[in-house]
């Protein structure tokens, strides 16, 4: 008994989504694959990195494909002005500075929140909220995130994400990854800090051991001396 064509072309569809649903399936997975890859090398990076530049180049250039993000920049807390520093890279090369004890505006006053309150802040709309209250300034970011670099009990510093293209929450998923990538971070630079700190020592030791052996050798050049003018 012959199929009726319409039975052929229901199951050509079938068929066909069978495949788009494969096909899907197959592609999501892959760019998981190359997403977690890349996050695994970037936690690499951050701790071989030697500076806080080669850090933020390192974010500047692999964030976006893990967050889907367009904008990136690394702040660091400045003691002594008690300002949070943005660290310059090649694709934002204008250092800034965004103070803690004033008023703050636009994406700056988030990058302050997420400090203050070492918490994570997710901004679904930089235009609407109230926080950030940016307006419609052409190249701003229409969402943003900010991680606080957390080391034990200091929040050295906050990491921005921002995407010009996307409106709406950073998923959880999202979220969990920023904060793991900046934990790094601070970590990072806490165990740069302390080599630095050995490093001073090192030399402290060293002029201080210097200066003795250079006392020493001029005692025993001077009592000759002494004892001949006798």
């Amino acid at each position: 008994m012959a199929m009726p064509p319409y039975f052929w072309i229901a199951l050509l569809v079938v068929v066909a989504l069978g495949v788009g649903i494969w096909w899907a399936r197959s592609q999501h997975l892959s760019a998981l694959r190359r997403s977690m890859h890349a996050f695994y090398t970037l936690s690499e990076q951050i701790f071989a990195a030697p500076s806080s530049a080669e850090i933020a180049e390192k974010l500047a250039g692999t964030l976006p494909s893990i967050l889907q993000a367009t904008t990136v920049r690394l702040y660091l807390l400045n003691r002594r002005t008690m300002s949070l520093e943005s660290v310059p890279t090649a694709a934002d090369p204008e250092p800034m500075a965004v103070s803690l004890e004033g008023p703050a505006e636009g994406l700056d006053a988030g990058a302050v929140k997420c400090f203050r309150s070492r918490t994570l802040t997710n901004i679904p709309d930089v235009r609407r909220n109230p926080l950030v209250n940016a307006g419609w300034k052409s190249g701003l970011p229409r969402s943003a995130m900010f991680a606080p670099l957390l080391a034990q009990l200091d929040v050295l510093g906050v990491i921005e994400v921002g995407s010009t293209r996307r409106l709406g929450y950073f998923t959880p998923e999202e979220q969990a990854t920023l904060q793991h990538l900046a934990n790094q971070v601070a970590a990072s630079m806490k165990l740069e800090e302390q080599q630095a700190v050995r490093e001073q020592l090192f030399r402290s030791e060293k002029l201080a051991a210097t200066g003795q052996l250079i006392s020493g050798v001029a005692h025993d050049l001077r009592a000759p001396l002494e004892r001949i003018q006798e």
